[in-house]
């Protein structure tokens, strides 16, 4: 149902709209300014029509207060006075259509109406096409450029959030500036790091990655920096480092966070000073390489609490990459799931076709807190158990899709993923899903998604 809020202080006038609009239309009336703004802020509207004069104001002022309030919803302007220069004044403002209240226009605006509410709509599907017209030539250009330095892509995924990762990829790729990742755990950040050593410069060199929380605290520093022969007991020769190791190339160090705070300090003059000294030696060693760090970790809230130093952090925070949880990409699941299932087939020698359309469609509306690694780890489970890969599309077992449904609301589910994959769009969301702007508010307050 369309819900259109009239904003009209004329009892008169507002009974006659209510009854040349269709009876499938829901009108909530406001009498002023300040009446129309509570209700914009309650809840979305799919039209406003405005009235000029007002007890407290003129239309106009509403008009600019809209751009904050709900920037998409479309507004019919209109007005007792047949003055110019009031309609181009609400048009520039952003009203889309400006009716002067004459002897006909009750008999137009039903019309009018209708064709505003359509172009909403076309102008909604052309943006949704005109982004996946970007992401696709986004994939393209990264695609042709790895093809083009003899490397394959890694990264998996058309969605926009995904053309958005490979963007700060291939940013990251143009410079040898430090470039700290952040994400939960399972979003891949060891493959964007190894994506923007593939794509730099530095393709050719050493990639190292190391992580950080595996070792030990006793060893850490003769890891890292490498010793001479006799440095301690044990160090029978000479021994290179993560940092000598890595030559011109780049460092990956995983899970940065769990450094201990002596060793981020020597870090901090590594990248300061570009060199660092072996453990029982006291000629310092160049330092060529790039840095790459990647946390799980809120790095800044743990400078403050004395877990993190602060001058290694903003030493790190050059060049930030966000890799975003799964649940903001639902849309690459397919393609992710396909993936799976040919790496596993590689690995194992079988010949698995893609997951039965019903099993996809259960992955897609699943909220993976664990990511992309949880995921890859089910469809390993899925085709350990699947038998023969002759007997067609592997499906999920009863086991693990009652373990999916309990971690999710399918209703919540799809309307989260159809939101996010409109970058929160509620017109562009509400076409996709058949329903009215309103229906869509009330079941984004039914299922707590209205926080952003």
């Amino acid at each position: 149902m369309t819900t259109i809020l009239l904003v009209e202080d004329d009892d008169l006038d507002a009974d006659l709209i209510r009854e040349v609009l269709p009876a499938d239309v829901q009108v909530r009336r406001a009498k002023s300014l300040a009446q129309a703004r509570t209700a914009l802020a309650d809840s979305p509207m799919d039209l406003v029509l405005l009235d000029y004069r007002l007890p407290d104001g003129d239309g106009l002022s509403l008009l600019n207060d809209l751009r904050q309030l709900d920037p998409d919803v479309p507004v019919i302007f209109v007005s007792a006075l047949n003055d110019a220069r009031t309609g181009i004044a609400a048009v520039r403002s952003g009203a889309r259509e400006f009716v002067v209240k004459d002897g006909t226009y009750l008999d137009e605006l039903p019309l009018l109406i209708e064709k505003v509410l359509k172009a909403v709509i076309l102008e909604a599907r052309h943006a949704a096409l005109q982004a996946e017209l970007a992401r696709d030539k986004s994939e393209l250009s990264l695609l042709r450029r790895q093809e083009s330095q003899g490397r394959p892509s890694r990264m998996v995924g058309g969605s926009t959030t995904m053309g958005e990762l490979r963007a700060s990829i291939e940013r990251a790729a143009r410079t040898s500036e430090t470039v700290l990742i952040t994400g939960e755990t399972g979003t891949g950040k060891e493959l964007v790091a190894r994506a923007v050593h593939e794509m730099s410069a530095r393709h050719a060199a050493p990639f190292v990655a190391v992580n950080c929380a595996a070792i030990p605290e006793s060893l850490i520093e003769a890891e890292f920096f490498g010793h001479a022969k006799s440095a301690f007991t044990g160090a029978n020769s000479e021994r290179k480092g993560f940092l000598e190791t890595a030559g011109n190339g780049s460092l990956f160090l995983d899970e940065i966070g769990e450094l201990p705070l002596g060793v981020q300090a020597k870090l901090i003059r590594v990248l300061q000073e570009r060199e660092f000294t072996p453990l029982g030696s006291s000629r310092p060693k160049a330092f060529a390489g790039r840095l790459l760090a990647a946390t799980n970790r809120d790095l800044r809230a743990a400078t403050g609490n004395g877990t993190f130093r602060q001058d290694l952090y903003y030493r790190l925070y050059v060049v930030p990459i966000v890799v975003p949880p799964l649940r903001e990409h639902r849309e690459d699941v397919p393609a992710l799931v396909e993936h799976f299932i040919k790496r596993f087939n590689d690995r194992n020698g079988t010949s698995f076709q893609m997951l039965a359309p019903q099993a996809v469609r259960l992955l897609e509306r699943s909220p993976w807190p664990g990511n992309i690694r949880e995921l890859e780890n089910l469809i390993t489970q899925v085709l350990v158990n699947a038998g023969s890969a002759d007997e067609g599309a592997p499906t999920i077992p009863d086991r693990l899709e009652e373990e999916l449904h309990r971690g999710m609301d399918s209703e919540a589910g799809t309307i989260l993923r159809v939101l996010e994959s409109h970058r929160w769009n509620r017109q562009a969301a509400a076409v996709e899903l058949q329903i009215s702007r309103t229906t869509l508010w009330r079941r984004m307050l039914k299922y707590n998604l209205v926080t952003r």
